[in-house]
């Protein structure tokens, strides 16, 4: 594990990078997009965002 910090973007927003090798491992470019999860124990989990789990997400009731 390894930390990271945390970025102010503008007046709203915050931004965390990810590993450069998480996302080559995930063929992942500059403008794709990530789904964020934050479970039970204040932990966020990141999924690559493919139509799939998009689907998926839609029947539990979740949006991207």
């Amino acid at each position: 594990m390894n930390s990271r910090k945390i970025i102010k973007l503008g007046h709203s927003s915050y931004v965390v990078s990810v590993p450069k090798n998480w996302v080559k491992k995930n063929k992942l470019s500059k403008g794709d997009r990530i789904l964020v999860r934050e479970n039970g124990d204040n932990e966020l989990i990141l999924r690559k965002h493919t139509a799939k789990n998009r689907q998926k997400d839609s029947s539990r009731g979740e949006t991207s």
